[in-house]
């Protein structure tokens, strides 16, 4: 019932001024909270490890995954419909407020998205240290060519190529943000994936020197990708955290938040990125304070799918997903910075890694080149060929 409540509620928020019918079922007043999650894994992830904490306390948990982006979730979680989000701080604040990226402090985001969902009946609770936002990576071999440790050291240079989301040039957080803040210049920009594998592929094969990806991707592990630190405070604090409703706070008391916060101490961005690996990977069991669980099923999962372990030593492990290319992001992301899945293809026939082309236009006196990286052959030219074969 429940589900076929929220179902019913999403639909009257899309449908605006729809015919009058009966209410939706309201997820709040009852023994159970109800979580969501939007529709990416990072994102299940996260609601997995809170809903795991509180039925470890006893609570009964009412788990929606994969809901939607924050246009449908947001509302949600007002209405009622559902009860606890886990959430990005600077992209919430963000998308309540209409206005410019919030600060990378993280005291002022939280203060100013706290005075926002106020009003709105909901609550974030503590964040945690971990935070998935913008980064921008290097390979170890230019890194060290060049002395490259911060965002500030690229203005030394001028004969770089940027890849990053088609959308990067116009973007104040991308290539806008990196000019005004850094003084950053670049030769060429190549328009690639949102921090997908062909963003990697190419920062790997030297399409690209710097890429943009998220802080939390495996990629830059299992690489050895050189993060370039945001000396000057470009990307906004993008911590996790989870956001309640008040009237579900207020019926289950201090516990709830105890409960949380308990998990939020423990999350970092290496952990979270190590869990993101473990999915998109397979391979050893991350070994993090979070991650308990048996690591002879972890280490025998086969690539690209959830190794059967529990995340905080309770509860169901995180659901399976199909298979994936080694490369492949592990999450597809719906906020504003999105974040595209992997390769397309026949099957298991689809070309890996992908064969680039080229081809360049000018904007605005600036050279804008096109890599293509294609992944995809026929149906009957592909019979045997299998990725990376």
């Amino acid at each position: 019932m429940r589900s076929i409540g929220l179902a019913l509620g999403i639909v009257a928020l899309l449908a605006g001024c729809a015919a009058p019918g009966p209410p939706p079922t309201s997820a709040l007043g009852d023994d159970a909270i109800t979580i969501a999650s939007f529709n990416f894994e990072e994102s299940e992830l996260l609601a997995e490890l809170y809903a795991q904490a509180l039925e470890a306390k006893g609570i009964r948990v009412v788990r929606q995954m994969n809901l939607g982006p924050r246009e449908i979730v947001e509302p949600s979680l007002e209405k009622g419909l559902v009860e606890l989000v886990p959430e990005y701080a600077g992209s919430l604040l963000g998308f309540l407020s209409r206005r410019d990226p919030a600060s990378s402090r993280l005291a002022d985001t939280l203060a100013e998205l706290r005075t926002e969902l106020l009003g709105r009946g909901l609550h974030a609770l503590e964040p945690a240290p971990a935070q998935d936002r913008n980064t921008f990576v290097v390979t170890p071999a230019l890194a060290g060519r060049l002395g490259l440790e911060t965002l500030s050291d690229l203005a030394a240079t001028e004969d770089l190529v940027l890849g990053g989301p088609p959308e990067c040039p116009e973007r104040p957080l991308c290539l806008l943000g990196l000019q005004r803040v850094y003084g950053a210049s670049f030769a060429d920009f190549v328009p690639l994936d949102q921090a997908g594998p062909l963003t990697t592929d190419a920062l790997r094969r030297g399409v690209v020197d710097v890429a943009v990806l998220f802080s939390t991707s495996p990629q830059i592990v299992r690489h050895g990708f050189v993060e370039l630190e945001d000396d000057r405070g470009l990307q906004p604090a993008e911590n996790v955290l989870p956001v309640v409703h008040g009237d579900t706070l207020e019926r289950f008391g201090p516990e709830l938040s105890r409960a949380l916060d308990a998990v939020s101490r423990l999350l970092t961005t290496e952990e979270l990125r190590a869990m993101n690996a473990a999915i998109a990977y397979g391979g050893s069991r991350p070994r993090t304070p979070l991650a308990t669980g048996s690591s002879r099923a972890a280490s025998s999962a086969p690539r690209g799918r959830v190794p059967r372990w529990r995340p905080l030593g309770f509860g169901r492990p995180v659901r399976r997903h199909t298979a994936a290319p080694a490369d492949a992001s592990p999450a597809s992301r719906p906020r504003s910075h999105g974040r595209s899945g992997g390769p397309g293809g026949c099957s298991s026939r689809s070309r890996w890694p992908p064969r680039w082309r080229r081809s360049s236009s000018w904007r605005s006196g600036r050279r804008i080149s096109r890599w293509t990286g294609s992944t995809r052959r026929s149906c009957a030219a592909s019979r045997g060929y299998g990725p990376g074969g």
